[in-house]
């Protein structure tokens, strides 16, 4: 920059027009002064971009280095100066920038990378919200079509029982036991199935209730039994005398029950399927075991599965 360039204004213009990479600029002119060069310079380059500007000056006092540095220049030579030395210095400046445009572009290569992930991601969770929409809204649809006629299954086969004409056989009796005993454990399992639903939404609703546990469990035993009639084992169950009632929901309690007795039942060949209830000593429910003599899991197996 000259003093022929009108000034700030005139170095400002060329600057403009030209878009150099890389800047040599004389502290010391007649009417230019290099500092409001640089200072105009900051007004005009971007924070992100990397302009070296390699200072030249006849001053080459501590403080007007440091000057010369804090108002932006890259680099310092000191008058008189070899041209070589000057050749070093400028390949070094545009070698710094070169490396600077890459980074800026493969920076901006991420980031587009980057949006457009995102852009992807959203789309996926928009699908996966509309899908748990549709599965929860077919869950409930499913599940109200299945609950009616079961529950009207239910509902008449109990009306039956009662056998108020006095003409139902005991064997009537025990089938009509079994159609009401399967269709409420049928029922059970379609809640099941709206359970599992409200807990992915996370709206399950827990209702704390007193549970009479050795009376659920003498039902529970008699429904299983009921529904597996003639089957290969019996089932027992032990429970302390002095029990206390169990704080819990007992819809979930006994669905829970129902499904580890029906399950130990259905791949016992041989033996047993006993229900153990423990308790402190003040009768307070502490646990509830299910036993079956079953082939059950190899002990190597044990840690693997339970570790």
């Amino acid at each position: 920059y000259r003093q022929s360039l009108d000034g700030i204004s005139g170095a400002a213009r060329l600057f403009d027009e030209a878009q150099p990479d890389l800047i040599v600029l004389d502290i010391r002119m007649p009417e230019l002064d290099g500092f409001g060069v640089l200072a105009g310079l900051r007004e005009r380059i971007s924070s992100t971009d990397y302009l070296p500007v390699l200072a030249i000056t006849g001053d080459a006092s501590p403080e007007t280095r440091q000057r010369v540095l804090m108002a932006g220049a890259k680099d310092f030579l000191e008058k008189p100066f070899e041209t070589s030395e000057v050749l070093v210095r400028v390949e070094n400046l545009l070698t710094t920038r070169v490396l600077h445009r890459s980074l800026q572009a493969q920076n901006s290569l991420l980031e587009e990378r980057v949006r457009e992930r995102t852009a992807q991601l959203e789309l996926a969770l928009s699908a996966a919200e509309a899908a748990s929409r549709a599965k929860s809204q077919f869950l409930a649809t499913m599940s109200h079509e299945l609950r009616t006629p079961l529950n009207a299954v239910i509902g008449f086969s109990r009306f039956l029982q009662k056998n108020k004409d006095g003409n139902l056989r005991p064997q009537d009796l025990d089938y009509l036991q079994r159609i009401s005993d399967n269709g409420t454990h049928l029922l059970d399992v379609i809640n099941d199935i709206l359970d599992l639903s409200r807990i992915e939404a996370g709206k399950m609703i827990v209702e704390h209730t007193s549970v009479d546990l050795r009376a659920l469990i003498t039902e529970t035993l008699d429904q299983v039994a009921a529904a597996r009639a003639g089957g290969r084992v019996p089932s027992r169950s032990t429970i302390p005398a002095a029990l206390r009632t169990l704080v819990t929901d007992e819809s979930k309690l006994r669905r829970i029950l129902t499904n580890l007795v029906g399950n130990a039942t259905k791949f016992t060949e041989r033996g047993f399927v006993h229900v153990v209830v423990r308790a402190d000593e003040t009768g307070k429910p502490l646990r509830v075991d299910i036993i079956d003599t079953r082939i059950g899991i190899p002990p190597q197996r044990l840690g693997g599965m339970f570790g």
